[in-house]
Formats: structure tokens, sequence, C-alpha cells
């Protein structure tokens, strides 16, 4: 895999779904009605109503409350970072994750004899991370990681093996 492969695939798409859109979006992947919603976060069902129109920005304290259906609110306001707020998640385990991620992309491009450059590195990690935190459901512990973090091992190593057979790359050559 080329940086240049990588680079492409790591970009970020720009953003242009609106606050209102993605609450909407949580709403209907909880499957519940807006009463529903409105009822678990603790704002009126008007205040849900106006919020999904994109009628105004939802106040700090709406915005915090995302939390207790597990959403981020950074990621309702802005739409970056994971979506979910997983609430067991201190910084130490978040540090961890990380690392071991960092270890894992390294240790399997280096088994398949490619190396990165810093930068394509640290993005491809800060991507897989955010992806590993997104997975994580706010009700499970943190067993949950360890499977998850199997899983995209998994990915990575087959999105490798995928690549090596491209035209143009070296162990297709060397073959």
């Amino acid at each position: 895999m080329t940086s240049t492969n990588v680079l492409a695939s790591m970009k970020e798409k720009p953003n242009t779904e609106t606050i209102g859109s993605r609450a909407k979006k949580v709403r209907e992947d909880l499957e519940l009605s807006q009463q529903a919603i409105a009822d678990r976060m603790s704002v009126s069902l008007r205040a849900w109503q106006k919020m999904e129109r994109d009628e105004g920005t939802p106040s700090g304290e709406t915005l915090l409350n995302f939390g207790k259906v597990g959403v981020n609110p950074g990621w309702i306001l802005t739409g970056l970072g994971p979506r979910s707020a997983v609430t067991w998640l201190s910084a130490a385990v978040e540090d961890e994750i990380f690392i071991r991620i960092s270890d894992m992309v390294q240790e399997e491009h280096q088994n398949a004899n490619i190396t990165l450059p810093p930068r394509t590195l640290a993005t491809m990690v800060r991507s897989i991370f955010d992806d590993v935190i997104e997975a994580l459901d706010p009700k499970a512990g943190p067993d949950e990681v360890d499977g998850i973090l199997a899983a995209e091992t998994a990915k990575l190593k087959r999105e490798l093996y995928e690549a090596s057979l491209e035209p143009g790359s070296r162990k297709r050559e060397a073959s």
C-alpha cells in the first residue's frame, strides 16, 4: 500500500450534516419517538423538535444531556470525533487503547514489509482509534475493547493483503 493510497483513504470527508440531522439520526438509531428521546434527555418535546429542524443551537446543558443516550456531545455539535460517549472510558484507558492500536498498526505494517511515514502512521492510528471508540457500547465494559481491537486487526490485515495483490506492489512483483 503506497503512502498516497493510505493518505487518500484516511482523508476526513467534510461533514455536511447539521446538528439537527445528527440529532434525528441518533433518535432514529435508538428507535425512539421525539417525545421518548426528549424525556430521556430531560428536554421539552418542543425543544427537541426545534433541534431536529435546526432552529438555533442547543444549549450546553442540552448537548451534555446527549451523554444520557450514549452520544458524544462534541459529535452532535460538530460532527467530528467519535459518536459514542462511553462513560466508563477514562483518559488512562483511552491512552492504553491508543497505544495498543499504535503497536498493532506498526506490527502489521512491519509484517507486510511496509514502512509508513510518521504522519501517515499517526493519521491511521487516530482513525482506527475513533472507529474503536465509536464501536464501544456505552453499557458494555472494558472487556469489549479486546474484541473490537481483534476485529480492527483482522480488517487491517485484510486491507494490507489486498493491497499486496495490486499491480505494482512489491509482493506481487516478487512472486
